[in-house]
């Protein structure tokens, strides 16, 4: 069976959440998958090193790179499908080429339906125009069959997974190198992730206010800060002035964009990830915290609820004074959970290679 998969968005120089899932999803069916057949498509051409590594020497992994005609999905990658003779395609940016040979099937992955409400088409049109979709959670489903008119057997639930190898805790002399490189000092609060009105990021602010100023008297948290990670759009600047007007802006600290390695570092370092969005479809940094040993502040609702529980602190995140709550329980609470428990939770449910396999075998099938 030949493989296609879209992998136009793979070779970004900062890649976030959808990128990192198909780069693991590539990389575990390179080291699993010794039968069948896979062509990537590109934008950009790869390095060698970067090829080598994601496609780990396996000879039956090629690549193609595919100059834009028009539309790259709906044109250019259509019609090196066609010339291929592509099997099955997968896609995991939330749009798939409509115009295709009706022997090749399409596998899509929905991340959350978040981008059904920010953009609309392009995510109706692929969850209605793929032969089997995969949901990354539970939430996820349930929200494509509640807004979509879709049959629940083309829904397959295969969670994300998390690199344990890459996700653990540091040793404080590698935590206080990257601290000393970002300069954060004292005890944080840490948020990883995009900027954008779902995330929920003004009342997270407020929320850690009201922490400092009921914390006043108290010299434990005289130096405690906010350090927030994530490239912040134009349109979203404005969430600096809020820190101004609360005259907090000095304890709050924007890093933007994080490379990926330094990553674990910050987060094991933090006191704990305060990560209460208003809609998660799956919530990738609430595992990577955990996996690092510290405590996790979410929301309890959509997928972080689904995810997290039993082993996070639950808030509204329409709440303010809830989540102030949650980070006061966070400092006068022991550890949640029994750590074996924590590792064959996550051994169980969220492995990269386990969730690899399963991916695989919808491909399978649809062959």
């Amino acid at each position: 069976m030949l493989i296609g998969i879209d992998a136009s968005r793979l070779t970004e120089k900062n890649r976030t959440g959808t990128e990192n899932y198909l780069y693991y999803v590539v990389n575990c069916l390179s080291k699993i998958d010794d039968k069948n057949k896979y062509i990537l498509y590109f934008r950009e051409q790869p390095s060698e090193t970067f090829w080598n590594t994601l496609a780990s020497n396996n000879k039956n992994f090629s690549y193609k790179v595919v100059k834009k005609y028009i539309s790259w999905t709906q044109i250019s990658l259509s019609i090196e499908c066609i010339k291929d003779h592509v099997n099955v395609l997968l896609c995991t940016w939330h749009t798939v080429p409509i115009f295709h040979k009706p022997s090749m099937k399409i596998v899509s992955v929905i991340h959350g339906m978040e981008y059904f409400r920010m953009r609309g088409g392009p995510t109706i049109y692929t969850i209605l125009f793929s032969d089997r979709v995969i949901a990354v959670s539970e939430y996820t489903k349930s929200e494509i069959l509640k807004l979509l008119p879709v049959k629940e057997n083309k829904i397959t639930v295969i969670y994300e997974g998390v690199d344990t190898s890459v996700y653990y805790k540091r040793n404080p002399v590698m935590v206080e190198k990257v601290k000393n490189k970002y300069e954060i000092k004292g005890k944080y609060l840490f948020y990883v992730g995009t900027f954008g009105i779902r995330k929920n990021i003004p009342n997270m602010i407020k929320a850690f206010h009201n922490f400092i100023k009921d914390q006043n008297s108290n010299s434990e948290f005289k130096d405690i800060t906010f350090v927030l990670g994530g490239k912040i759009p134009p349109e979203y600047e404005a969430i600096r002035e809020l820190t101004k007007s609360l005259n907090i802006e000095k304890s709050v600290k924007f890093l933007s964009y994080v490379p990926e390695e330094d990553l674990p570092e910050l987060i094991s370092g933090a006191h704990a990830l305060m990560y209460v969005s208003k809609s998660e479809g799956f919530g990738l940094p609430v595992l990577e915290s955990l996996s690092c040993g510290i405590k996790v502040i979410t929301s309890n609702v959509s997928a972080t609820k689904e995810i997290g529980d039993g082993f996070v602190y639950f808030a509204d995140p329409n709440n303010i004074d809830q989540m102030t709550g949650a980070i006061n329980k966070s400092f006068s609470d022991a550890v949640l959970y029994n750590d074996k428990d924590l590792v064959s939770y996550l051994k169980t449910n969220f492995d990269w290679y386990e969730n690899s396999r399963k991916i695989l075998s919808v491909l399978i099938d649809l062959n």
